[in-house]
C-alpha cells in the first residue's frame, strides 16, 4: 500500500492515506501476536487461565482485532471524504 505513489495527491489525502496504512499495520502487528498452531494455541490460553481469563484470552485477542478492523473502516471513511471532496467518484 505505501508503495503507491501519492505524490500527485492533495496533501490532506496523503495525509489520510497514510493514517489508513497505520491502521492496516496496526491489523498485522495484531494477527502476529496472536498464537500461531495448536500448541501455540493451548499454551497461550493456558497461561491466560491461569492468569484469570476464564476464556482463555480469546475475548481479548477478538477484542484487538475489532479494535484493528474499527481503526481500518474508520480511516478508510476518512479516504474516501476526502477523495469524494476533490472530485472523486467512488464505485459503489
Amino acid at each position: 500500500m505505501r508503495a503507491i505513489d501519492t505524490g500527485p495527491c492533495p496533501s490532506e489525502f496523503r495525509e489520510a492515506y497514510l493514517h489508513h496504512c497505520y491502521a492496516w499495520q496496526g491489523m498485522e502487528q495484531q494477527l502476529a501476536s496472536e498464537p500461531e498452531g495448536v500448541i501455540e494455541g493451548l499454551l497461550y490460553g493456558f497461561l491466560r487461565g491461569l492468569s484469570g481469563q476464564l476464556d482463555g484470552g480469546i475475548g481479548e485477542i477478538d477484542a484487538a482485532r475489532r479494535k484493528c478492523m474499527q481503526d481500518i473502516q474508520d480511516t478508510w471513511r476518512n479516504v474516501e471524504g476526502i477523495a469524494v471532496r476533490y472530485g472523486a467518484r467512488l464505485n459503489q
